[in-house]
């Protein structure tokens, strides 16, 4: 399971979520977690595959299933948790 945190310099929304996905890294090994900085270039070429429209955003890919999730601010460790996981 890979999951991606799509963000951008200068995104203070972005900026506040590193911490708790770095969290998020500590408590789960298990999951690759992928930290990418989109420039102009990288939203012409990559958004249109990856799917989010605005950052910061979180991709989970698990074998052939994609999910997206574009934060309207900064998720704590424990919504991502429920997000990558679900309830549980």
């Amino acid at each position: 399971m890979t999951l991606w945190f799509l963000w951008e310099t200068g995104c203070d929304y972005c900026a506040d979520a590193k911490p708790a996905l770095e969290e998020f890294r500590t408590r789960h090994p298990e999951v690759e977690v992928i930290s990418h900085d989109l420039t102009v270039e990288d939203w012409r070429e990559d958004a249109p595959v990856l799917g989010p429209e605005s950052v910061p955003a979180y991709v989970l890919v698990n074998g052939r299933l994609t999910r997206t999730l574009q934060s309207r601010g900064a998720l704590t460790t424990d919504e991502l948790e429920h997000w990558v996981f679900g309830p549980g």
